[in-house]
């Protein structure tokens, strides 16, 4: 094809793509957002002692945050997508001087409306060795306390 030819084609801006994909069937332009959004390793979060939220993906999909901002039912269909179809994995670490609060931090991150979507969440949940003046060791109950007290205090009613 030659330059002259290319510069015949109609080109796509942003609404009309938008409008494109509104009018194709639900159940077809889910399976598109599906095929975009689903991605085979698992988005892994996780917090360094003191530091921010972070999170490995190995293969982030390349335009996830363009069907998330196209237009209001595009974002909710993606994002009900996204965190519907995807499992996650929150590693909770604790250190002697650092509470973990991983699931708290991605919960607030992401929001109550998306949270809502969540279909898979996998945590990790660490256990703390004590040892009394013995030298008996035993399982502190202290490390779950923070992920139960988050949900009591997100617990509708």
């Amino acid at each position: 094809m030659s330059g002259l030819e290319l510069e015949k084609l109609p080109s796509l801006s942003p609404k009309s793509t938008a409008a494109g994909l509104l009018v194709l069937p639900v159940e077809i332009r889910h399976r598109i957002i599906r095929l975009v959004l689903a991605v085979p390793d698992s988005p892994y979060f996780f917090q360094d002692s003191g530091g921010p939220l972070e999170c490995f993906m190995p293969r982030k999909p390349g335009a996830w945050l363009a069907l998330l901002y196209t237009c209001q039912q595009l974002s909710h269909d993606a994002r009900s997508i996204l965190y519907g179809a995807n499992r996650f994995i929150l590693e909770e670490v604790e250190t002697r001087n650092h509470r973990s609060n991983v699931l708290g931090l991605f919960i607030r991150r992401i929001g109550s409306v998306n949270a809502g979507f969540l279909s898979t969440l996998r945590i990790s949940f660490p256990t703390t060795e004590l040892a009394d003046d013995q030298g008996e060791k035993s399982v502190s109950d202290k490390t779950y306390y923070g992920i139960w007290s988050f949900f009591a205090m997100s617990a509708p009613g």
